[in-house]
């Protein structure tokens, strides 16, 4: 049976040989497949005809044994068994998509990967693992892949910097290929509210001007904070 170490996605083949025909007739060879799913403890009854048995039939951790006879065209010879193959894991797919969120996020923002859509042939459950890479030159050049996690702290990144996300998919045993997120730009954070804001004078007279001064106001991206903007609001009660 080839190949002799097959996983769910293989087609079996037998090839029966060393057949001779005491006429000097050519000879055909027929197959039957039969399985086992103890280990080959107990066998199932023989069947699903055909030189080839197709990756549907069979499932990880099955075993798999062919038959062949030979024929003249007029009788046929006794079966003769291969030696059984056992199904394999298969590697689960790679990730249909990898998606950073938020898609337009700000430097107070954690940026949380997210992928989807592997499948993996077996019917295993499948679970993702994410790196990360940043570029500072506006997506020319990448640094090297790592921060293994799927959030990424937003203590790792600062404004004007490009990251991208790549996952990988696992079975628990086998790992699919990495596939890359689009790159996501870190924006501008706001500054935070001013802690006071302080009218003078306290106890104004008719006809005196009233200034404002805020003060407090950090932020988070470290910018110095430029200016203060005021608005005023009257009661006359």
């Amino acid at each position: 049976i080839a190949p002799v170490a097959p996983t769910a996605g293989d087609d079996l083949v037998a090839t029966a040989a060393g057949s001779v025909d005491a006429d000097g007739d050519p000879i055909a060879y027929s197959y039957e497949w039969a399985r086992s799913t103890d280990g080959g403890a107990t066998w199932g009854a023989w069947g699903n005809a055909g030189a080839t048995l197709p990756a549907a039939a069979t499932a990880k951790g099955d075993q798999w044994k062919a038959r062949g006879r030979a024929s003249d065209g007029l009788g046929f010879s006794g079966w003769v068994e291969s030696a059984p193959v056992t199904i394999g894991n298969t590697a689960p797919g790679d990730p249909a998509n990898v998606v950073i969120a938020p898609a337009a996020p700000v430097t107070a923002n954690n940026l949380t990967a997210t992928a989807s859509g592997a499948i993996d042939p077996d019917g295993d459950a499948v679970t993702y693992s994410y790196q990360w890479a940043k570029s500072t030159d506006g997506g020319a050049t990448w640094g090297a892949w790592g921060n293994p996690g799927a959030t990424l702290s937003s203590t790792l990144t600062a404004r004007g910097e490009w990251w991208k996300a790549r996952a990988r998919a696992s079975d628990g045993a086998l790992l699919s290929g990495w596939v890359e997120s689009a790159p996501v730009v870190i924006g501008d954070t706001a500054p935070g509210a001013p802690t006071t804001v302080v009218v003078t004078p306290a106890q104004p007279s008719p006809g005196q001007d009233l200034t404002a001064a805020a003060s407090g106001a950090t932020d988070p991206d470290g910018d110095a904070i430029a200016a203060y903007e005021y608005e005023w609001a009257r009661s006359t009660d």
